[in-house]
């Protein structure tokens, strides 16, 4: 069903283009996924969080890192569901999404990683812990440079601001990295652009520089937001390798290879690349 859908999709206008450079996001004005293929979505998810699928347990983030998965202790993101499932590989090459965004960083694409993303709903009038202000890729220290990434995010559920839709901040993405002991002043800064929310539709997509400034604040509401990204690079990237190897098995999912070589999802590869 997923694959018959995404052959009818195209690239993104150039006129969205010029925006998505300039603003650093776009949200995209067609959905990605129609209502059964976020149902097929979720319906694989489901097998990944009860534990059903061949995906590795330490993939699976809680709320609480320090007690079991449950009830009182839900789901909070799962990561590299494409390195390790078919079904999620599939989708993270589906033309649907990689026109797109070969549209935005040219046509030799590969893959990072992905992300599942639970902001569940309050429990008892408490609200889970947000996502602070940040930039992706300054956590991309192992590769360089770092101005060629963009995100793919999915909503399959609808993102409000009630439960917690990511907010965008403009231009932020042409200063480049910011240190992480700069955020809440560069936020805070008389010149930074006012945050815009983020709110989509189910099935609808939000386009993202690495680069770009967001956050997402907690969900007050009684549903779930759960989105699902993909994020791409530049094939032309250098990977500068991970010294620590418990970081270096988790970015590398786990392959033996040397040099590594992320996942390849268009166009060319290159010598001492990604």
């Amino acid at each position: 069903m997923l694959e018959h859908h995404i052959e009818k999709n195209a690239g993104i206008p150039l006129s969205a283009v010029e925006r998505y450079h300039e603003d650093g996001y776009i949200l995209h004005d067609e959905p990605i996924l129609s209502s059964d293929e976020i149902t097929e979505v979720l319906d694989e998810l489901a097998l990944v969080i009860a534990g059903e699928s061949a995906l590795p347990a330490d993939r699976i983030s809680t709320e609480n890192q320090d007690i079991p998965a449950g009830p009182d202790n839900p789901v909070r993101k799962v990561t590299g569901l494409s390195y390790y499932l078919p079904f999620f590989e599939r989708m993270a090459k589906s033309p649907a999404i990689v026109e797109k965004v070969a549209s935005l960083i040219g046509p030799n694409v590969k893959l990072y990683t992905d992300e599942f993303f639970m902001k569940n709903p309050a429990r008892e009038g408490q609200p889970f812990a947000p996502y602070i202000w940040h930039q992706d890729a300054v956590n991309y220290d192992f590769f360089a440079p770092l101005d060629g990434f963009v995100t793919c995010w999915i909503a399959l559920d609808e993102a409000r601001i009630e439960n917690g839709c990511m907010h965008m901040i403009p231009h932020s993405h042409t200063l480049g990295p910011i240190a992480r002991t700069g955020r809440e002043r560069f936020v805070d800064h008389p010149s930074t652009a006012e945050p815009v929310a983020a709110e989509v539709k189910p099935g609808y997509a939000v386009f993202h520089d690495g680069l770009n400034f967001h956050c997402s604040y907690p969900n007050l509401s009684s549903l779930p937001r759960r989105a699902i990204a993909f994020h791409y690079m530049r094939a032309e990237t250098r990977y500068l390798g991970i010294e620590d190897k418990r970081l270096r098995d988790f970015v590398e999912c786990n392959r033996v290879s040397d040099p590594y070589q992320f996942m390849s999802i268009r166009g060319l590869e290159f010598a001492d690349s990604v």
